[in-house]
């Protein structure tokens, strides 16, 4: 998981170096040959990205918590405590 997150933050500052040329039609969109790549697609998979990655890492130690020897109602208020990341 490490590794796709690590994956995903490169994605996105490759994304924000790459999106737009020359690079300082980022901030000056008064250049007069310059062009972006279509940015709302861009930024919402990207934010479809992270959301998946988010929910994953909420949901990653759901598994390891139910295999304890524990009772269950102590697993059901763990689960439900992780959960609260999801908010």
């Amino acid at each position: 998981m490490m590794g796709i997150t690590t994956c995903y933050l490169l994605m996105v500052i490759l994304e924000t170096f790459l999106l737009c040329r020359p690079f300082a039609f980022n901030w000056d969109k008064s250049i007069g040959d310059g062009y972006c790549a279509n940015t709302q697609a861009a930024f919402l998979s990207a934010g479809i990205i992270n959301l998946l990655i988010d929910l994953i890492v909420v949901l990653l130690p759901l598994g390891p918590l139910w295999d304890l020897k524990m009772a269950t109602s102590k697993k059901i208020q763990l689960t439900a405590i992780f959960c609260l990341g999801g908010l």
